[in-house]
């Protein structure tokens, strides 16, 4: 079930790319913006040398068009594409062992876990249509390929972007969950000169500006206290990392930490604990 690369492949924070530039983009506005935009681009269609006619049928023909396209899709006359990459039987994330093959799978965590969130928000009122928000995610980007580029020894595991549904309807908060073996990963990560230029920047930034914002937390999980199940979704969270094991003949190969949680000791909570089976437990968060 789990995959092997030769290479460390990109995390989803980095190949997202321009699906995540698009939210990101359209989270800007508030609908009622964009349904104005769309509006005023129709009166200006008005001014073109075309029939009126024409011109009204627009909007309703591609309405028309995505319409088709749920229906087809929702009928099973097309293919659903937002089943795509998607993993339809229940799977847990952990530790490779050694060679990746299901049997080395079937045990649960045998060490630590660190996440980091770190996100940033601006405050301004063109978002991040602003130069600084545009600096703060060159450095960003900046120090995410810095940590795919030294994956091998820095211990960086993966990383997803996510964006704050919480609390505005535009504008929101743009999250990343980092993935790392250790805490002390992470402090050698915000020490090192990738995570130590964007800081400088922001700590001369901020005494002026005041409409950016950034927070970080981090944690760190022992054996034993963490777990995750996944069911319906494509990889994502630590389900999404890769790790750097060795093959048969002791060669390096990056494998995904997807296992199959449908038996053995994966299929129950305290199973992908590690933890002795309690009767109290056996059926929780199945």
């Amino acid at each position: 079930m789990s995959q092997v690369y030769s290479s460390k492949p990109p995390s989803v924070s980095k190949r997202s790319g321009l699906v995540f530039l698009h939210n990101a983009l359209r989270d800007q506005f508030s609908i009622s913006t964009w349904l104005l935009v769309g509006a005023s681009l129709q009166c200006l269609f008005f001014l073109l040398p075309i029939r009126a006619p024409y011109i009204r049928g627009l909007a309703l023909l591609l309405l028309c068009i995505k319409a088709a396209n749920t229906a087809l899709m929702t009928f099973g006359l097309k293919r659903n594409v937002y089943m795509d990459n998607t993993i339809s039987n229940k799977v847990a994330a952990v530790y490779p062992l050694q060679h990746t093959s299901d049997k080395t799978h079937l045990d649960p965590p045998t060490d630590k876990a660190t996440i980091l969130l770190l996100g940033f928000r601006s405050n301004h009122p063109l978002g991040l249509f602003t130069p600084a928000a545009r600096a703060i995610t060159t450095y960003f980007t900046s120090m995410l390929a810095d940590l795919e580029e030294n994956a091998p020894s820095n211990g960086f595991l993966g990383a997803s972007p996510y964006l704050d549904a919480g609390h505005r309807t535009s504008s929101s908060a743009i999250m990343t969950n980092f993935y790392f073996r250790s805490a002390a990963d992470v402090h050698t990560f915000a020490h090192g000169s990738a995570h130590r230029a964007g800081w400088d920047w922001w700590n001369s930034f901020v005494k002026q500006h005041k409409y950016l914002a950034i927070m970080h937390e981090v944690y760190e999980a022992p054996a034993g206290a963490w777990e995750n199940i996944y069911w319906g979704f494509e990889p994502i969270g630590f389900g999404a990392t890769t790790h750097l094991v060795r093959d048969e003949k002791g060669g390096k190969e990056w494998a995904s930490p997807i296992a199959d949680a449908s038996r053995g000791k994966l299929m129950t909570h305290r199973g992908r604990m590690g933890l002795s089976e309690g009767n109290d437990w056996n059926v929780v968060l199945n």
